[in-house]
């Protein structure tokens, strides 16, 4: 099979892949029939903080006297192997593999296809879900018998509907008048814990918002200068502002940024998009302290 990465891949993701080819290579087949690099090293990104990715879909989650004996064969260590309460769809394992960390997750295909059946059609706007879109698009199929390549082919339009429904989930708690000047109380007392967390909090809504706007399907918070780089709409500076919000280092200075990064993106919706309470909300905020 003939295995690429996207151009300008750094060499240490083409190492990454050459090491989870090795892996791919040795697995059972009743541990999947279909096995798929993802993360970092298959968007091209991975640097030496980086580790492996590997999901693998098979038609039954096999139990542990399948996993452990393989991975003792191939020399991993450290092994912690994780099936969720309740759970026959999917299962997870984390493990040492020559001194590098592979996190390495096992689904169904039955259960892989219908969550991608749901969100292709838009009925999924979970931020937990959506992400998954992120992940199987820049897959690099390891061993296929197709599957990977129909599921990438389903994810190729943003659906209908979707982005309007995520734009009003997270811009409603900003309409909300009493909520945005709870900030200033916060940096008044410098409560720096309970501020942080709702700055973290408008910085999601603001994450899952700018990738509706711009109707693409939002990634993994990590490598953010990297995903948000090819967006036509986004506020100007926008990873060097959210350093800002996030330092702290001033805190009324934060919430400041942080209002007008929020007020920034609504301005950069079209206007199918009605989030004017939320606008007058914040904007009310922002006017009430000079900073």
């Amino acid at each position: 099979m003939m295995l690429t990465l996207p151009e300008g891949a750094t060499k240490r993701s083409s190492e990454l892949l050459a090491l989870a080819q090795e892996l791919a290579a040795t697995c059972p087949p009743a541990l999947a029939r279909e096995i798929a690099l993802t993360g970092s090293a298959a968007h091209g990104w991975a640097d030496n903080h980086s580790d492996i990715e590997l999901n693998l879909w098979v038609e039954r989650i096999p139990g542990r006297d399948v996993w452990e004996p393989w991975l003792q064969s191939i020399g991993a260590t450290d092994i912690d192997i994780s099936v969720p309460p309740g759970s026959d769809g999917w299962m997870w394992t984390g493990y040492r593999f020559r001194g590098i960390w592979i996190e390495m997750g096992l689904a169904t295909l039955s259960s892989q296809d219908e969550l991608l059946t749901r969100i292709a059609a838009g009925e999924a706007t979970q931020h937990d879900l959506l992400i998954l879109v992120s992940m199987m698009r820049d897959a690099v199929p390891l061993r296929t018998e197709g599957w990977i390549e129909g599921w990438q082919q389903r994810l190729e339009i943003y659906p209908e509907g979707l982005a309007e429904n995520i734009i009003r989930a997270n811009t409603s708690v900003w309409s909300d008048p009493h909520v945005p000047p709870v900030r200033w109380a916060l940096a008044d007392r410098r409560d720096l814990l309970a501020l942080s967390l709702r700055l973290q909090w408008d910085i999601g809504n603001l994450f899952r918002v700018l990738f509706a706007a711009n109707e693409t399907w939002e990634p993994d918070v990590k490598w953010l200068a990297k995903t948000t780089e090819s967006l036509p709409l986004k506020p100007r500076r926008l990873v060097e502002r959210l350093d800002t919000v996030l330092s702290l280092q001033d805190p009324h200075r934060s919430v400041a940024e942080m209002f007008t990064l929020i007020l920034d993106m609504l301005a950069l919706l079209p206007d199918r998009f009605d989030v004017s309470k939320a606008q007058d909300s914040v904007l009310a905020a922002a006017r009430s302290r000079a900073v």
